[in-house]
This record gives C-alpha cells, structure tokens and sequence, in this order.
C-alpha cells in the first residue's frame, strides 16, 4: 500500500478555492467585530496624520495647525465619547499622530515641549524645512500601541471618562 498520495490539479484547484473562502470569512469577521463609533464620533474617522501642519523653533517641535477632519473635531465640536474612540485612532498609523494631539487638546492634559526629538512621547525626526513653515518630519508609527497604552493608563490614572453619554 503506497502512503504517499499525490493530489490531482482538481484538488489543488479545491484547495485554493477553500483557503480563499476561509480568508474571505476571517476578514469579514474582523471587519464586524471593528467597533462603529456612535454616528456622532463617526467624523472622527475622518482624521489623519496629514491633518497635522508641524513646525520647529528653538525649543523644539510643535504643532502649527491643525486641517481638515482634525481641525473640525476641536473644541466646541467635542463629542462625548470621543476620548476613547481617538484612543482607538491611535492603533492606526494612517491617524495616530493627529488623535495624539486631539486628545491632548480634548483632555487639556498637561505637557511641555520635549525637544527636538520628541512631542509629549512621540518621536520626531526633523528632515529640513525653513521659517515659513516648510518642514519636513519623519515619525516612528510602530510607537502608536506605546502610546495607546500610555494614553489609557493617563486617563484612567486622572479619572478621565471617555465613555459615551447614555
């Protein structure tokens, strides 16, 4: 009795058509269990890092302004629950930069400039630019669930509720 079977191309072509629904499911499946922020939070997904307008002094990096999506959920256009889904914004590389400095602004939390590495736990690498607000920076999103983790643990230490309003 011969134990090794070869399997036919019909079989291969079976295989693949399986492998492809299973990943097909698993995708679905994570795309339902991605929390939907209440309608009102759901402009927040619109934020992005580019949103950010960066500069440089001689005290360090900070921010300049604040477009697009970013600039229309400051403050008096705060939501309640808005805290704990820009906390979730920071897990995407694509928004992290700008929920950072949303909730730096939502919560008033209390920083100072870190430098010309550094804002409030964000590294920063300054490329080049000039004095009318050319710059060009360079960031680390692989510090976005770092900073996640520091933000929730600020927040629960303050006894901030991000929780949406009943």
């Amino acid at each position: 009795m011969e134990t090794n079977q070869h399997l036919k191309p019909q079989g291969i072509a079976v295989l693949i058509a399986l492998s492809l629904l299973v990943a097909a499911a698993l995708a679905s499946f994570i795309q339902m269990m991605k929390p939907e922020p209440p309608r009102a939070l759901q402009h927040l997904n619109q934020i992005s890092n580019n949103d950010v307008v960066w500069g440089v002094g001689t005290a360090g990096v900070f921010v300049m302004e604040l477009k697009g999506a970013s600039r229309q959920a400051v403050p008096p256009n705060y939501r309640p629950g808005a805290i704990n889904h820009l906390v979730y914004l920071l897990s995407d590389r694509e928004k992290y930069l700008a929920a950072h400095v949303l909730l730096l602004i939502f919560t008033q939390r209390p920083w100072e400039n870190s430098g010309i590495s550094q804002f409030v736990g964000v590294s920063v690498i300054h490329v080049g630019g000039d004095l009318q607000g050319n710059n060009e920076f360079l960031f680390k999103p692989d510090e976005r669930f770092e900073l996640m983790s520091e933000w929730s643990k600020w927040l629960r230490e303050n006894g901030v509720d991000g929780s949406p309003a009943p």
